[in-house]
């Protein structure tokens, strides 16, 4: 990603595992030597027998849902590896801006310090130079016309007030001391802060390149499934194509049925597990629905016409309407984009103007959402927009300027929600989240027809995605 960047650390052990088999996967071959991939003698061999025939036409079909399944899991490694590295940038400003004001106190405290130093500095030398009294209390106390106790008395008050000064004097010396080691230990944060999220842009830009890597692969092994599955059934690839996407949209609306009818049986454990969960995370989860499957990958951001109408606001705005009897064909997937090189050096997030009002309540943030799917606008770790966003990002960023407020990380966006309700009762406006109790990844904003407007990653940008194409979706969503 070549464009201009906005600025906690999680454990990067499972990310780990995950790079490592989405580089195993990567490191396959894409063509026919793939020895998963029939060989046209074994095509032709097949077509000899219609039994074989049909046989050879499931093992391909077979080939291609795991292709599109091995990209939604390395879909998830990707957003677990961006939502590390977006909230390592939230903390690195965080242990920043705590790092300049404690900063700050220590330079008062210093200079109150030196001041205090520097009067009973002056003390010292009066007292030495005229023997333990400045000359005015000598010419004082040696005043013979002067009333005893008064004499007494002003003597007593002149101590009082050398003690406070050098009681003063030690006190600041104390605070500043304090402040010091406070500020000390503000840096030293920050320089871990710093040190952490930069562990997790490397860890994010692998996860990315293996993603748009995983995307290609799949690409040209789809094309080479295809002309097999054409040749095996005696049509044309452009049919096949087609075939396969009604497929693969079929599949997605079976998966997002079973996903739903999951939700239902799951939420009341759910929710009794994000109850007990602390704000922070750290609790005890209950299993996301993982379906570990997907369909079609995005392809730029587009939202199906029967999904979004334009409002007359000129925003566009959702409607949901019943999923078809029958999946109509879609088109096969475009090529993944080519990788683009990463930015440099780790950027630091900014705050965020106010965001412009595009309309009151839920409907003016999916407004907001929705005017920022694709170009010009793009992901961005740690980014609250006006144009670059990470997930949680356009979040705020779009109920902010609904004058909704909601927090900054996802795991707050989901926690801060005065009503939380099933998947399958989920409507337009409902945050969807993906993780475990205590422990988000990722979130959405619903926009009806089992879609979410999301900052999903580098490549994708921000984009409409069916949430049967993802896996680790929570069953409970927020309502605010």
């Amino acid at each position: 990603m070549d464009k201009k960047l906005t600025s906690t650390a999680r454990p990067l052990a499972a990310f780990g595992a995950a790079t490592a088999l989405l580089l195993t996967l990567v490191a396959a071959p894409a063509t026919a030597d793939d020895p998963s991939i029939p060989t046209p003698e074994e095509i032709n061999t097949a077509k000899t027998n219609a039994d074989a025939t049909a046989a050879e036409v499931t093992h391909v079909e077979g080939l291609i849902n795991s292709a599109q399944d091995a990209l939604s899991r390395s879909t998830v490694d990707t957003m677990r590896a961006n939502d590390t590295y977006s909230m390592a940038l939230v903390t690195l400003d965080k242990r920043r801006t705590d790092a300049q004001a404690a900063q700050a106190k220590a330079d008062v405290a210093s200079a109150a310090d030196a001041s205090a130093k520097k009067q009973v500095g002056a003390l010292a030398a009066e007292l030495y130079r005229s023997g333990g009294l400045n000359p005015g209390v000598q010419a004082f106390v040696s005043d013979n016309g002067g009333n005893v106790l008064d004499r007494a008395a002003a003597l007593q008050s002149i101590d009082a007030r050398r003690a406070e000064a050098f009681s003063s004097a030690q006190q600041a010396a104390v605070a500043s001391a304090q402040l010091r080691e406070q500020a000390d230990q503000a840096a030293q944060a920050a320089d871990d802060a710093a040190r952490a999220a930069q562990q997790a842009k490397a860890a994010a830009d692998a996860a990315n390149t293996s993603y748009r890597n995983a995307v290609t692969q799949a690409n040209a092994q789809r094309t080479t499934l295809v002309s097999e599955l054409a040749t095996l059934r005696n049509t044309t690839v452009q049919l096949e194509q087609q075939r396969v996407a009604g497929l693969e949209q079929q599949r997605q609306q079976q998966q997002y049925a079973a996903l739903l009818a999951s939700t239902a049986n799951a939420a009341s454990a759910a929710g009794a597990a994000q109850t007990a969960a602390q704000p922070a995370g750290g609790s005890t989860a209950v299993s996301g629905v993982a379906t570990g499957t997907s369909g079609q990958m995005p392809t730029g951001g587009t939202t199906p016409p029967s999904s979004v109408n334009v409002a007359s606001n000129g925003q566009p705005s959702p409607i949901q309407t019943p999923p078809p009897a029958a999946p109509a064909p879609a088109p096969a997937p475009a090529p993944a984009p080519a990788p683009a090189p990463a930015p440099e050096p780790a950027p630091v997030p900014t705050p965020a103007p106010t965001p412009a009002p595009s309309g009151s309540g839920i409907q003016g943030a999916i407004n907001t959402a929705m005017s920022k799917v694709g170009p010009p606008n793009y992901y961005a770790w740690g980014g609250t927009g006006p144009t670059g966003f990470d997930c949680s990002g356009l979040v705020w960023y779009s109920f902010s300027a609904a004058g909704i407020w909601v927090p900054r990380t996802a795991t707050e966006q989901y926690n801060s929600a005065p009503t939380k309700v099933p998947l399958a009762s989920a409507r337009p406006g409902d945050l969807v989240v993906f993780g475990t109790a205590g422990n988000f990844y990722h979130i959405g904003i619903y926009i009806g027809n089992g879609k979410i407007v999301n900052a999903l990653n580098p490549s994708d940008g921000i984009t409409v995605t069916p949430l049967a194409w993802m896996s680790g979706v929570w069953p409970m969503v927020a309502r605010y």
